[in-house]
């Protein structure tokens, strides 16, 4: 979703922007709900539990984003089927309309 500058209370800073509640994405609800259960502030000098989770985040949020993306490129077989794509796009004659 677009998130837009907001200026309210109830305000999620995200890597993807500043969102209201009514933009989360079910990322942003995880992330809330994990910060908000290690006793995240918010406040100048955090609680070690909760520095914990931010260090956590930073590191499994990570390992497990490139263990999502390494699964979807053994999975995808646009090598296999490319050739089979081609032409048939050249049957609909749809390669001349994207060559234009």
């Amino acid at each position: 979703s677009d998130c837009r500058p907001a200026v309210n209370k109830k305000t999620v800073v995200s890597a993807a922007g500043i969102c209201t509640p009514e933009q989360n994405t079910s990322s942003l609800v995880v992330v809330g709900k994990l910060m908000d259960t290690s006793g995240f502030t918010g406040l100048a000098e955090e609680i070690l539990s909760a520095v914990a989770m931010v260090e956590n985040l930073y590191i499994w949020g990570a390992v497990i984003s490139w263990a999502i993306i390494a699964v979807l490129m053994f999975v995808y077989k646009l090598d296999q089927e490319y050739d089979g794509i081609l032409a048939d796009m050249g049957h609909k004659g749809m390669l001349k309309q994207a060559d234009l």
